[in-house]
């Protein structure tokens, strides 16, 4: 099912033996826009904590957002604790998944590829020619591909000949935890609408500028079907999103 992370965020969210808290935001990986994480507000049951956990702990989410998962309220009270309004590194990782005893999903890639930041003004660098240093404030710190959809919302998005909106949203598959599309609200700029944008459609994210680049004109973005919040998926609705932008129909 295709759902919101606005209106998953704030929803219950249990362990096997009881209430453990509320979603607070996802973690999602921006080479693979896979879900890593699921951060839960532990509230008044555990003070002063906030909590990562793997969706390969999630059993299951209800109709009304409900999350439930597989794991107990002493697995996640003796978890290693981490700050969730810092970027999370590869030590907080290893030490989860050790905890969990999850698989190390960053092992997917062995031999580093694909692993590197997108910093798109060091793409077209001439080749042959010497390392572009870069500033203290571009030098990702924790993994450099994790991110929160909390900290994305809100960017402004560029299409290759402008500016055309801002990130409204992100839509999860919780079939696989993959995010599906980005929500682009275009009414800053014109009497507009909200769109979608799958994330292979995109030329990266620009942290520094904060914008999330987009690989298609300002008209075909103005242009796309209109989103509505709740909206029912369906596979023509997908075709017809898709073929908008010309591409090839998600999962055909």
């Amino acid at each position: 099912m295709i759902r919101s992370i606005k209106h998953l965020r704030g929803n219950d969210i249990a362990a096997k033996d009881g209430a453990l808290g509320d979603v607070h935001d996802i973690f999602f990986d921006d080479h693979s826009w896979k879900t890593r994480y699921v951060a839960i507000d532990t509230g008044n049951w555990l003070p002063g904590r906030r909590v990562l956990i793997s969706p390969q702990s999630v059993l299951r989410i209800t109709e009304d957002d409900k999350v439930a998962v597989g794991l107990t309220k002493d697995e996640i009270a003796n978890s290693p604790s981490i700050h969730t309004n810092e970027p999370v590194s590869r030590q907080n990782e290893i030490a989860l998944a050790d905890h969990f005893t999850w698989p190390r999903y960053w092992e997917e890639y062995p031999s580093g590829a694909g692993m590197m930041p997108v910093i798109p003004h060091l793409q077209h660098q001439p080749a042959g020619s010497a390392p572009q240093a870069l500033d203290d404030d571009v030098i990702p710190h924790g993994d450099p591909n994790l991110r929160s959809a909390s900290e994305v919302e809100g960017y402004h998005v560029a299409a290759r000949d402008g500016d055309i909106g801002h990130v409204e949203d992100l839509l999860l598959d919780d079939s696989n935890w993959t995010l599906r599309y980005v929500v682009v609200d275009t009414r800053n700029w014109w009497p507009g609408k909200k769109v979608l944008v799958a994330p292979a459609w995109t030329r990266g994210i620009d942290w520094a500028d904060q914008k999330l680049l987009v690989d298609a004109d300002r008209d075909t973005i103005k242009e796309a079907p209109e989103y509505e919040s709740g909206m029912t998926f369906d596979q023509a609705l997908e075709r017809r999103i898709y073929q908008h932008y010309g591409k090839q129909p998600y999962g055909e």
